[in-house]
C-alpha cells in the first residue's frame, strides 16, 4: 500500500485534497469516487470561518484527520453528523462505528458497513449488510 510507504517528509511536498470538493458518500460508492484521508483541515477552530454545511463539512475533515469522533458531536445536521461518524468508521476499519451512528438516517448504518468492507476488502462483511442495494453494491466493489 502506498499510503503505508510515505515519509513524513514526503507529506511536507504533498499536494493536500481538500474533501470539501468531493461529495461525501453516505450512498453507494462507486469507483470514481475514492476515500480520502488526507485533509486541508486539521483544526477545528479552523471551521469557525464557514457556516451551515460548509461548517460540517470542514467538521468532518477534522473528524477523519484527527481519528477523534468527538469532533462528530458538533454537527448538528443528522445526515452531516452520521456521514462524520461512517467517514471515520471506515478510513479507520472500525466496523462497531457502524452499528453505533446518532440519529435516525435511513439506511446509514448499511452503508457504512458496504463502505467500511469495501475500504478494507472484507467481501464476507456484505453478508450483514441488510439494505439490499448496500448489499449488492459491497459485493460489487470488492475484488
Amino acid at each position: 500500500n502506498y499510503c503505508q510507504n510515505i515519509k513524513t517528509e514526503e507529506l511536507d511536498n504533498a499536494i493536500h485534497i481538500d474533501i470539501a470538493e468531493i461529495p461525501v458518500v453516505i450512498g453507494p460508492p462507486t469507483p470514481n469516487s475514492p476515500f480520502v484521508t488526507i485533509s486541508t483541515h486539521r483544526n477545528i477552530s479552523e471551521c469557525d470561518k464557514f457556516t451551515d454545511i460548509d461548517k460540517d463539512n470542514c467538521h468532518i475533515q477534522v473528524a477523519i484527520a484527527t481519528g477523534n469522533l468527538n469532533v462528530c458531536e458538533i454537527i448538528s445536521n443528522p445526515v452531516s453528523k452520521s456521514e462524520c461518524y461512517s467517514q471515520i468508521a471506515s478510513n479507520y476499519g472500525n466496523y462497531s462505528i457502524c452499528y453505533n451512528l446518532p440519529g435516525n438516517v435511513t439506511n446509514a448504518k448499511d452503508w457504512c458497513i458496504a463502505n467500511t468492507a469495501i475500504r478494507r476488502q472484507e467481501r464476507f462483511v456484505c453478508n450483514n449488510v441488510e439494505y439490499q442495494f448496500a448489499r449488492d453494491k459491497c459485493f460489487q466493489n470488492i475484488r
